[in-house]
């Protein structure tokens, strides 16, 4: 028989992200299952409050995983290969917290994925890709700095683009892009990446400036 399975990536605070094999109708407990339980890695890594998932049909889903163990809030979803599901500490914007009063859309961006705080941050065009990665809580150990992608969706068409922090190229950052910092693979090794967490400890001086 044809195996069934989709294959699905789950990135941020799991002990093993990557991408899992599942079915259609699978539960979230058996994604988190695969990913071999909630919480970044290590003694006291940070636990998840909220599950968003990016339906590779353009769909999006976000759920507080308090409402989702006390039944409040079912997840019925039906897995397609391609989808995306990240477990992250901070609540996505609502639409009340993303509009100005005169009724415009703030802009922000997402930083999901290897980060200590995946989440939604508010986009200012004076600060670059380190600020965003440090205001998220900068990298846990599984981060692969040679694996940066960015999302950008203009004129209702997405492009992604994928960066080399090791080799100095930083993503230029839009309003309303989408960070994605991936896990390391089973067989790579953590790459030397000093220049990388002094960019960040530069990023964090600066905002401290303000």
């Amino acid at each position: 028989l044809l195996d069934e399975r989709e294959m699905v990536e789950v990135q941020g605070l799991v002990q093993k992200p990557g991408k899992i094999l599942i079915y259609p109708s699978d539960s979230l407990d058996e994604v988190i299952s695969q990913a071999s339980g909630l919480g970044a890695p290590g003694e006291k890594g940070e636990q998840p409050k909220f599950v968003h998932i990016f339906s590779s049909n353009g769909s999006t889903h976000v759920v507080a995983l308090r409402d989702y163990y006390a039944g409040l809030s079912p997840l019925d979803i039906h897995w397609r290969g391609g989808d995306r599901v990240f477990f992250q500490s901070e609540q996505p914007q609502n639409m009340e917290d993303s509009e100005y009063t005169d009724g415009s859309v703030r802009a922000s961006i997402q930083v999901l994925g290897q980060v200590q705080k995946p989440g939604i941050y508010p986009y200012s065009d004076t600060q670059g890709f380190y600020y965003y990665f440090s205001a998220a809580g900068g990298p846990t150990e599984l981060s692969n700095f040679r694996a940066i992608e960015v999302i950008r969706a203009r004129d209702g068409k997405q492009t992604s683009s994928f960066y080399n922090l090791t080799d100095s190229k930083v993503p230029n950052i839009q309003a309303d892009d989408i960070i994605i910092v991936h896990a390391l693979e089973d067989d790579e090794t953590v790459v030397n990446a000093t220049s990388v967490l002094n960019s960040i400890a530069t990023a964090i001086l600066a905002a401290l400036a303000f």
